[in-house]
């Protein structure tokens, strides 16, 4: 709750390393995620669990490549637009009152870096700015033994904007022993943020001849003035419910402590205030340890060990044979991953017949991971398959109703709703997740009518 978490990656196929970047990302309890060499094709769907996944993809006919940021769903974030044919791609988040910018960046080897590129990347150095990406450009100044004609101009571009490189000298890239060291992954970050962020390399490249950087930003505090109000109220109220996990009598309880804390508060520190009272009698539980999907066999499991005894292994004693055996133990991970995601999905399918109800057949989905990539074919009985998609998305749509809207007529329709309407659909909501703003229902409802029109409405 005191940082802000940021992992760097070239993952090299979304795809292909997404259970490895689950991991990570809970491991590191990670806030926001910049990837590069997603190598993901515009139209294909994919997701990541407890994320919102912002998208640049090379056009259909060009492989590899492509960058995406995802942000938890907390976070309140939006894409910024940048006229560039380049592999960038930014995001402005609000976090605790604060607007941050991450920018996402792919520069492949036989391309150049000019000064349009170093004035898209660094045009907010203003905004707590942090751009991270796989350059492909060499420079002492981030570890480079040698000093390439794109990275001295990237040296250039951070110096006339006055960004600062966070890497500390170690390699970023899994790289054959006999080559000479690798840093293309560099990670730079505006004047403000410098003394407040801690870099580091991760110990295993996991799927990719990428290591996973991990950034953690200190948080300088939150607005409490008079004027921050919904976006800051529901920010504060999406990270209560991030920590702690309060029902609707906890919240009720919440809400009465902050209409006595509020008059001499300002109501976002009244329920901060308030909230962190019941964390004291309830406890903030931590984050839990990922379960594994239930497609994960002992096949799996077996082959995560011997890589990551190859990776240790390879660190220890850097040599050609060591390189070799974790080159080996990576694609045979990669290999039973693929098998067993396969064979889950097979058996997922076979489970489901005419009688399966939505609600049963999404739990088994979600149980699978809910994002399943590549073509599954089903091999069991078909012969039920037309009335099953019947009976569960309809084959037809009913002629759209023309409704009218007029302000003026006397229907009440288009008339703008009271409080006392407000006031009985919140009454009659049910406890479920939040939405994109993380403010759960339950808040909504046990906050006084004073507090929702100050702060929330």
């Amino acid at each position: 709750m005191n940082n802000l978490t940021i992992i760097q990656w070239n993952i090299r196929s979304f795809s292909k390393n997404k259970s490895d970047l689950e991991n990570i990302a809970n491991t590191e309890k990670a806030d926001i995620i910049l990837l590069s060499e997603t190598w993901l094709k515009k139209g294909t769907f994919c997701s990541l669990t407890g994320f919102n996944l912002f998208r640049r993809d090379r056009e259909e006919d060009k492989m590899g490549g492509g960058v995406a940021i995802a942000v938890k769903r907390h976070l309140m974030a939006k894409e910024v637009t940048t006229n560039t044919d380049r592999e960038i791609l930014t995001v402005k988040v609000r976090s605790w009152g604060q607007e941050y910018t991450f920018t996402s960046i792919y520069v492949p080897p036989d391309k150049t870096i000019d000064d349009d590129i170093g004035r898209i990347m660094f045009r907010d150095t203003r905004n707590r700015l942090l751009v991270g990406g796989d350059f492909n450009a060499h420079h002492s100044l981030w570890g480079s033994p040698t000093n390439s004609g794109k990275g001295k101009k990237l040296v250039e571009a951070a110096d006339e904007y006055g960004m600062i490189v966070k890497n500390t000298g170690e390699e970023t890239r899994l790289g054959h022993p006999r080559r000479a060291k690798s840093a293309v992954d560099v990670t730079f970050v505006s004047a403000d943020l410098a003394g407040d962020t801690e870099w580091r390399v991760g110990e295993e490249a996991l799927g990719s001849d990428h290591y996973p950087i991990t950034i953690r930003i200190k948080r300088t505090g939150w607005r409490t003035n008079q004027h921050s109000g919904k976006e800051n109220c529901q920010g504060t109220i999406a990270i209560i419910n991030k920590g702690i996990r309060l029902n609707r009598e906890e919240w009720a309880e919440v809400a009465r402590d902050c209409d006595k804390l509020r008059e001499k508060q300002h109501i976002e520190t009244a329920i901060i205030h308030a909230a962190r009272n019941k964390a004291i009698t309830k406890g903030i539980s931590g984050i839990k340890r990922r379960i594994r999907p239930e497609w994960w066999n002992k096949k799996c499991e077996e082959a995560a060990k011997k890589r990551t005894e190859a990776n240790k292994t390879y660190r220890t004693l850097k040599s050609e044979t060591t390189y070799i055996m974790l080159r080996r133990a990576v694609a045979r991970h990669k290999r039973e991953v693929t098998e067993a995601r396969r064979d889950g999905w097979a058996k997922v399918c076979e489970r489901m017949n005419p009688s399966t109800t939505l609600t049963s057949m999404w739990r088994m989905v979600n149980c699978f991971r809910k994002n399943t990539t590549g073509n599954h074919t089903f091999t069991g009985r078909v012969d039920w398959l037309e009335e099953f998609l019947d009976r569960n998305a309809s084959p037809f749509v009913e002629q759209e109703l023309n409704i009218n809207l007029d302000t003026n007529s006397n229907s009440g329709i288009g008339s703008p709703f009271t409080m006392g309407e407000l006031e009985d659909v919140l009454s009659k909501l049910r406890s479920t997740a939040p939405g994109p703003d993380g403010v759960p229902y339950d808040a909504y409802v046990s906050l006084s009518i004073e507090a929702r029109i100050g702060g929330i409405y």
